[in-house]
């Protein structure tokens, strides 16, 4: 399983890419945001969504300190 931990400095175009290997390649990735990274988070697992639609989801929210963290368990589901 891979890991992405995003800040909000992160480009969604520059890591899709190595996100889509590892779903292929592990079947499930973790996609993390915190704080304002949530958004970014969001948008990166719609766009593995629109290109796996055999894709589930899982969304934990927790507090990390003073800022909220939103985790995205993405796993794909083979037929």
């Amino acid at each position: 399983m891979a890991t992405f931990s995003l800040s909000k400095t992160t480009k969604i175009s520059r890591i899709i890419d190595q996100a889509e290997i590892a779903l292929k390649e592990t079947k499930k990735i973790t996609i993390i945001g915190e704080d304002l990274a949530s958004v970014k988070a969001v948008t990166l697992a719609e766009q593995l969504k629109s290109k796996f639609p055999s894709i589930t989801q899982i969304n934990k929210t927790y507090l990390n300190g003073n800022y909220s963290v939103l985790e995205i368990e993405l796993k794909l589901i083979e037929n």
